[in-house]
């Protein structure tokens, strides 16, 4: 008993602030939340691109580093224990860097497609499959 009364205490604590908040959100609009965001996606995706822009900033970074597809990454890993990678190795490097000179072009459709986003758009993404944002941005 004593417990609840403890943890309701601190729930009652920790929600206090969104209640005195709460006069903020009524005063947002639809229109306001969904300019917040269009504003927010494009500035992410210019931010992005021209980051991904970057000399490296593809082949730079295992995390974003474009692989080989199919058959050709098979085969480069394949030959990478053997020291007989090189020429993959290098077509893999300069896949990454063209990557890197199309983000200009990439970061202008992107913004020009959030600029189209609406609230339901969003929400199909957030809440759709893993594609879902790629699937919106093909559409558009």
């Amino acid at each position: 008993m004593h417990r609840r009364l403890i943890l309701g205490a601190l729930l009652a604590a920790a929600a206090a602030p969104a209640f005195a908040q709460r006069p903020l959100l009524d005063a947002l609009t639809q229109r306001d939340a969904s300019r917040g965001i269009k504003e927010a996606l494009g500035l992410a995706a210019m931010n992005a691109t021209t980051r991904l822009g970057q000399p490296g900033g593809f082949w730079g970074d295992a995390q974003v580093r474009i692989p080989l597809p199919g058959l050709l990454g098979r085969t480069q890993q394949s030959l990478r224990p053997l020291g007989l990678s090189r020429p993959l190795d290098a077509l893999q490097e300069n896949l990454n860097h063209a990557a890197e000179t199309t983000m200009p072009e990439a970061g202008r459709l992107f913004v020009g497609a959030v600029r189209d986003i609406t609230i339901a758009d969003a929400v199909d993404i957030v809440r759709g499959p893993e594609d879902s944002a790629t699937r919106y941005l093909r559409g558009r």
